[in-house]
């Protein structure tokens, strides 16, 4: 076995030690993106107003679907980098 294969190997494992702290990383993200939004929705029910309320509840939403898009997103083109970096 020869150094470059050695380091091909060794470069292919940093490669995969990356992505599953990245995913990881998403993850923990996306679940605390949940945990605020589901904060947030809880206390926006306690307004009395009901079209008050209807209106937040919407702009939760959109927000929580962004935030999870825009993780995801960074997510895949981080990947996708380090995937091109090591070939």
């Amino acid at each position: 076995m020869d150094i470059a294969a050695i380091q091909e190997a060794f470069g292919a494992f940093l490669l995969h030690i990356a992505l599953a702290v990245l995913s990881l990383g998403g993850a923990y993200a996306a679940y605390y993106i949940r945990l605020a939004a589901e904060k947030a929705r809880v206390q926006t029910a306690r307004l009395r107003d009901g079209s008050a309320r209807a209106v937040l509840d919407a702009a939760l939403d959109d927000v929580q679907r962004l935030a999870e898009l825009s993780v995801g997103a960074m997510e895949q083109t981080t990947a996708k980098c380090l995937r091109e970096q090591v070939k």
